[in-house]
Order: C-alpha cells, then sequence, then structure tokens
C-alpha cells in the first residue's frame, strides 16, 4: 500500500489550519518578547550611530586633509623638477583650502610652509632664468664651433668637432642630473663631473693651441671662452639648486610635520570608533542569551513539526514521488517493451484513491496524465517505425477517429518547392456534405500568421475555405524549427459545435500533443527525402548526377540480366560548347545546358534514364531497347538540337551535338563499364568525323559505324 488511510475528518486541510492557529499562537508570543528586544536594541543603536555618525564626519575630513597633502607633495615634487608656472598657483589654492578645515594649532605650520614656498618660488625663478643663460651659451659655444670650423685647416676639423660633441653630450647628460637630483650629495658629484669635464676641454685645447696656425690662434680663443662662460652658469646654477634643495628640504619638513599631526587625529578618532564598536560589541553578548533561548524553542518547536508532517505528509509524497521516478523511466524506453508494459500495469492498478485528501487527488490527476504520456510515447515509437509520411499521416487520422472521436480530417502537406501545401490525406465523414479538392497557398490565414485558426465563433474567419456557410473548422498548422511543414485542417458540422463544443475543443487539446509528437519524425523524414534528391539530382539541369548511376547501375544490371534484354546506352556531348561560354559567358552555357535537358527529357521514355555526365556530357540508359531502336532515337536527339532554337539572354542562336551509342547485352557477363567506355569511343569518333551525327560502336567487330537512319524532316515552324 502507497498511501496510508486516514480518514475524511482530518485531511491535510484540517492538519494545516491547526499548525497554522498553533504558529499564529507562537507568533504573538516570540512577537511581545521580540518587540522589548528590538525597543532596547533600537535605543542602544541610536546612541551608536549618532556618535558614528560624528567620528565618521571627522574621519571624512581628515581624509580630505591627508588627499590635499599627498596632492600638494606630489605638485611640489613636479615643480622641482621642469618648474612649470602654474604649479604653485594650484598649491596655494590647496593650502587655503586645507587652512579652512585645519584646527588653530596646526594653521600656524601651514603658515610657516606656505612662506618656504614662497622663498621656494623665488630661487627656482632664479634657477629659471639662469637655465635660460645656459641654453643661450649652447647656443653660442655652437656658433663658435661652426665659425673655428671655417678658419682652421681641414685636418683640425675632426678634433674640434669630438672636443665640441663630446663635450654637448656631457654636459647634457650631467645638467640632466643636476635638474632631477634631488640628494646633495648627487649634486656634489654631478659637480666634480663637470670640473673634471672643463679640466679636459681645457688640455684639448691647449694642445690644439700648439698646433694650430697663429692665424687660427683667435678663433680658438673665442672657442675656449665660449666654455669658460658655460663653466661659470653651470657653478651658478648648482649654487642655486643648491640652495632650493634646502629649501626643498624644509618645505618637506613643514608638510611631514601638517600630515603626522593629521595622522595623529585619525588615530585618535579610529580609537574611539574602536571603544564605540566594543560598546556595541557588549551590548550584543548581554542579549545573546535571549536571542539563544528564542532560537532553541524555535528549533524545537520546528522539530516537533517536522516530525508531524513527515508522518502525515512526506512519506506519502516520498513513496508517490519514486513511482514517479519509476514511471519516468518507463517512459523514457529504458526497459524492454513487455517489461514496460507490466510494470506499467502493475503501477496503475497501486494508484488507486485510497486517500481520500488533496493527495489522492493528485494521484488520480496524475495518473490520468501518465495514461496520456504513455499513450504519446507508443505513437512516437509506432510512427518512428513507419517508413513514409504517408503512413504517418494515416496513423494519425486514425487517433483522430478512434480516440479523439474527431472523425472528419484534411492533412495538406508542403510541396518540395515550399510554395503551396496539397492534401496528402482526406478523410472526410460528413455526412451530405462534398468538400472539393484545395490546395493552400501563401494566402492560407493559419499558414500565413503561425496560429490556430477556428471558425467556430465566426464561420467566415478564413476567405480561403470554400463552404464556410455550412461546414466549421480549426486548423493546427505543424510548424518546426519556424516554418510551417504542413497543416491539419478538422471539419464539424455546425449542430457538433453548437451542442459539443467543450468535448471537441478537449479533442483538439489532445490532437495537438499528437500532432507536436509527429512533427520531428515528420520532419526528419521530410528532410530525408529531401537529401536524397539533392543527392541524386544535378541542381543545373534537374537530371539524375554521377552518384545515381553510381548508386543504380547494379540494380539496371540485374534487372537486365534477369529479363536477358538489352541497355543501349546514349553518350551525348554538345559541339563546340566553349565558344558559347567564351562568347556569351557561362550564364548563357548554363541556359542551354537546360534546354538541352529539356530536350532529352522529351526525347526519351518515362523508363529511360537521363544522367549529367558531366560538364556538357550527358548519358541516356535506353532499358530494354535494340541497337535499331536507340539509333533513332540518338538521331532524334541530333535533329531536334539542330533545329531547336536556344535562347539566352539577348540572342537565339543554334547548336548541335554529337552522340555516340553502344549496348549492353544482358545474356553475357559483360561490364557495363566497359560500354561506358565504348559509347565514349564511339562518341569522339564521332567529333573526329566531323561533329553532329551519331556513331554506333560494334561491339562484335570493334569497330564504329554511321547509323544509315530515316531521314527526319524539319517540323518546327509547320504549327
Amino acid at each position: 500500500m502507497i498511501f496510508p488511510h486516514k480518514t475524511a475528518s482530518w485531511t491535510l486541510r484540517s492538519q494545516l489550519r491547526t499548525l497554522l492557529i498553533l504558529s499564529g499562537l507562537l507568533v504573538v508570543l516570540f512577537s511581545v518578547l521580540g518587540g522589548w528586544w528590538l525597543h532596547q536594541f533600537n535605543t542602544k543603536n541610536n546612541q551608536l550611530l549618532n556618535t558614528s555618525q560624528t567620528l565618521s564626519n571627522d574621519l571624512e575630513k581628515n581624509f580630505q586633509d591627508s588627499r590635499l597633502l599627498t596632492e600638494i607633495q606630489t605638485e611640489l615634487d613636479i615643480y622641482m623638477r621642469s618648474a612649470p608656472l602654474g604649479i604653485l598657483h594650484r598649491i596655494h589654492t590647496h593650502a587655503e583650502t586645507l587652512r579652512l578645515g585645519l584646527p588653530p594649532e596646526l594653521k600656524s605650520q601651514l603658515a610657516s610652509f606656505i612662506k618656504q614656498l614662497d622663498i621656494l618660488e623665488i630661487r627656482m625663478n632664479s634657477f629659471r632664468q639662469n637655465n635660460d643663460t645656459i641654453f643661450s651659451i649652447e647656443r653660442e659655444i655652437l656658433e663658435e664651433t661652426d665659425n673655428l670650423l671655417m678658419t682652421i685647416p681641414f685636418e683640425f676639423n675632426r678634433q674640434i668637432r669630438q672636443i665640441s660633441g663630446r663635450a654637448c653630450l656631457k654636459h647634457h647628460y650631467l645638467y640632466k642630473n643636476i635638474i632631477l637630483t634631488d640628494e646633495q650629495a648627487d649634486l656634489k658629484l654631478t659637480t666634480r663631473e663637470y670640473e673634471q669635464m672643463f679640466i679636459d676641454i681645457e688640455n684639448k685645447i691647449n694642445e690644439l693651441k700648439k698646433r694650430l696656425p697663429k692665424e687660427s690662434i683667435a678663433g680658438l680663443k673665442k672657442f675656449q671662452n665660449a666654455f669658460y662662460e658655460l663653466d661659470e652658469s653651470i657653478l651658478t646654477v648648482i649654487a642655486i639648486r643648491r640652495v632650493t634643495l634646502e629649501t626643498k628640504n624644509d618645505v618637506n619638513s613643514k608638510l611631514s610635520s601638517l600630515r603626522t599631526a593629521v595622522a595623529e587625529a585619525s588615530l585618535a578618532q579610529a580609537n574611539i570608533l574602536a571603544k564605540l564598536t566594543q560598546s556595541g560589541m557588549d551590548f550584543l553578548k548581554n542579549n545573546l542569551l535571549a536571542i539563544s533561548a528564542i532560537m532553541v524553542t524555535m528549533a524545537a518547536l520546528g522539530a516537533v513539526t517536522a516530525l508531524f508532517l513527515s508522518q502525515t505528509m512526506v512519506k506519502p509524497l516520498i513513496a508517490f514521488t519514486n513511482m514517479l521516478k519509476k514511471m519516468t523511466r518507463m517512459l523514457s524506453g529504458l526497459r524492454s517493451e513487455n517489461e514496460f508494459e507490466e510494470d506499467f500495469s502493475a503501477l496503475l492498478e497501486s494508484m488507486t484513491d485510497q486517500r481520500d485528501d488533496e493527495i489522492g487527488q493528485v494521484a488520480t490527476a496524475v495518473k490520468q496524465l501518465l495514461l496520456r504520456l504513455r499513450e504519446l510515447a507508443i505513437f512516437r515509437q509506432d510512427i518512428e517505425a513507419d517508413e513514409t509520411s504517408a503512413e504517418v499521416y494515416q496513423r494519425m487520422a486514425r487517433i483522430f477517429n478512434e480516440r479523439l472521436h474527431l472523425t472528419s480530417c484534411i492533412i495538406f502537406e508542403l510541396t518540395p518547392d515550399g510554395k503551396i501545401m496539397r492534401p496528402a490525406l482526406r478523410q472526410i465523414t460528413l455526412s451530405g456534405i462534398e468538400l472539393p479538392e484545395i490546395s493552400l497557398t501563401d494566402e492560407c490565414r493559419a499558414r500565413r500568421n503561425n496560429n490556430i485558426v477556428s471558425s467556430f465563433k465566426d464561420s467566415h474567419t478564413c476567405s480561403m475555405f470554400p463552404i464556410a456557410d455550412r461546414v466549421r473548422h480549426v486548423c493546427i498548422p505543424m510548424q518546426i524549427s519556424g516554418q510551417v511543414i504542413g497543416l491539419v485542417q478538422f471539419l464539424f458540422s455546425p449542430e457538433d459545435v453548437e451542442h459539443n463544443e467543450r468535448q471537441i475543443s478537449e479533442s483538439l487539446v489532445e490532437a495537438r500533443h499528437y500532432i507536436a509528437e509527429a512533427l520531428p519524425v515528420l520532419h526528419a523524414k521530410r528532410l530525408t527525402v529531401r537529401l536524397q534528391i539533392m543527392a541524386t539530382e544535378d541542381p543545373l539541369t534537374g537530371l539524375y548526377n554521377r552518384y545515381y548511376l553510381e548508386n543504380s547501375l547494379e540494380r539496371l544490371v540485374a534487372g537486365a540480366k534477369r529479363r536477358k534484354s538489352n541497355i543501349c546506352i546514349l553518350m551525348c556531348d554538345i559541339d563546340h560548347f566553349k565558344n558559347i561560354n567564351d562568347t556569351y559567358g557561362h550564364d548563357a552555357g548554363d541556359k542551354v545546358l537546360q534546354q538541352l535537358a529539356g530536350i532529352l527529357l522529351r526525347s526519351v521514355r518515362k523508363t529511360d534514364f537521363v544522367i549529367r555526365f558531366g560538364g556538357e556530357e550527358f548519358m541516356i540508359l535506353l532499358v530494354d531497347c535494340n541497337t535499331q531502336k536507340a539509333g533513332e532515337m540518338a538521331e532524334r536527339i541530333r535533329f531536334h538540337v539542330q533545329t531547336d532554337k536556344f535562347h539566352i539572354p539577348g540572342h537565339a542562336i543554334e547548336m548541335t551535338v554529337s552522340i555516340g551509342t553502344a549496348k549492353f547485352d544482358g545474356t553475357t557477363d559483360q561490364d557495363i563499364w566497359d560500354n561506358f567506355k565504348s559509347a565514349d569511343i564511339a562518341l569522339y569518333r564521332a567529333k573526329e568525323n566531323g561533329r553532329n551525327q551519331v556513331v554506333h560502336y560494334n561491339d562484335t567487330t570493334d569497330n564504329m559505324k554511321q547509323l544509315n537512319l530515316p531521314e527526319l524532316r524539319d517540323t518546327t515552324h509547320e504549327t
């Protein structure tokens, strides 16, 4: 027994009502206790919030002061390296903003910092002026170098250029160190390197004085004096830089003092905040006992409630769930068909309404649902085993008629070109009504909107339905992947709709389930047919392709041998087809191939096979045909090609074909591929003999002969 028996007076609803009453009483009790505790908590919380807000404002002000001090430090470093004019203005602006928020004991330190900053500005201005002087002297050195090079002999040019070039490079490197250094020790080291550079320059110039002619000495002295001026300017800049660094250190000292004071104030406020947090934790600790007692009580009540629900509700639901799992495994096809039927029957017998509560009602609904799913699963298995879509349609119509009592229906199927839907199955049982044969186009309302169309409320809802005044209809589109591949149309008399509309609606809902199950299978079969057509049909001409020939050849040969008959082979090739492509283009060539395919199809029997063998070459297999008949058919084809006009864009041209024929004898053990080669040899002999002719390969004497056939008369214009 899956479901335990309970009396009608103790249903799930009454059990839940009792639990709700007890829960309500407990909620009231805990609400009173919680309200008192919440009042105490709110009082303490307000105290903590007010104090925290004050400390937060102070910390935010200290943070802003620290940010301003950091920006001042950053801009001061930039000013010391490049001395842009706008930097000091921003530093003064930040200092003024900082002064408004500082306590009185720190404002004096800020005033001392600003005073040192003014001194630094004066010295940096002097540094900038001497910097301009140095650049002027550099230009003077270059000018004196050029003047000297014009007055000295050529063999001394290289030495003068080396002295000037190396001195300038060394000067630029050292001068960069003077500007970028922040240490007095580095400045002293740079000074010594400058002294050594000028000593080396002077020694080299003195050596040149001994070797230069007298008329070049005056230019050399000017060259030397320019370096003396550079030396003096560099010494001045170094002195200014040394004093500037001292001033900067003083400024940084003042700035560090301010930052330290702000940091100490933030630490003090952080200590206050820590004490405040500790006070809150102590408060929570004092109330933890009350909270623990409440939680233990609630847990105990929850355990009692869970035990009660487990005995009265959970166990039956678990048994019910396990049964559903078994049913799911069976419906998913994990067992064999016999086991499926046996287990399913056993479970259905056990799913009786032994409980008169809500679980029993759910069990009944699930039983009905599972029966429906079982029917759908069996239906899906059956249609998957069907070979064609027509068999699936017939099975659907039987189910509509026998199970759902939908006796009249028409199943429309989309044609391969996707333009219209034609009736694939008609099952009409309406008495006294003969529905005409119709096909559905894009004007079909259900196809156009991809929605169900019903004429129950409005008999003329669809203009495509021919006898709307006498028959009611419901059209259900078969849609998959956004494409309508068909349509199921159910037909009813107005009297049936008036008296049984509810029952019909329920049957239509069930029919939609069967249609939904059939859609993937129908779509797969439709795709299979389309793929078979694509694999065996030449896309340009619509003829069979070589793949079809290779797959069907064994069957054709076996049939010829069984009947002991012949298969005549015609190999056709368009004469001078390359000229068409070269003269009119490949599109014109495609038009010619398509028109030739039409001539070939019209010239042969329905039992024959026309194959595009490759390019402009075509093969025709004439089943159960002798050589004479094959020659006459070949001559007929050649004649029609010669006399017909081939229409291409802007032109009407004449074409001819050459045809080679051969015969496969079903009474021998020949390989038909050898006969293909023979027909190909005859085709090339026709080409060599002047084209526009039929040549037959005589497999007895291994030679070719042009067939002597009755002359055909041109009748293309007689009509």
